[in-house]
């Protein structure tokens, strides 16, 4: 399965949401939702956080999407540092980084 980014590109409003619990320096699993101008969910898809050592011992190059899942590689130390390389993401794959977040 290939993740149709164009309703990211267009969604009148972007949301992410943590699905784990934060521990600082540990992966973490979250989803993105784009919604349309009624409020409802036109596309979703898991959005991870990989920490950099996952890609450091076989030297592969950072994956930002895989078949079904987005990945954002940080090594966050506060929640905060989690949401900006999330927007940070958005910016790179969809040209724009106004995501809100949910937790």
């Amino acid at each position: 399965m290939n993740i149709d980014l164009d309703p990211f590109r267009t969604a009148v409003r972007l949301e992410w949401k943590l699905q784990t619990v934060f521990v600082p320096h540990r992966l973490a699993d979250g989803m993105l939702r784009a919604y349309d101008t009624l409020g409802y969910t036109i596309a979703n898809f898991p959005l991870n956080v990989d920490t950099p050592d996952l890609y450091a011992e076989d030297g592969s190059p950072d994956p930002p999407i895989t078949a079904s899942t987005g990945i954002v590689v940080v090594d966050p130390e506060t929640l905060g540092d989690v949401h900006a390389a999330v927007r940070a993401w958005c910016k790179e794959q969809f040209g724009r980084d106004d995501v809100e977040f949910r937790q």
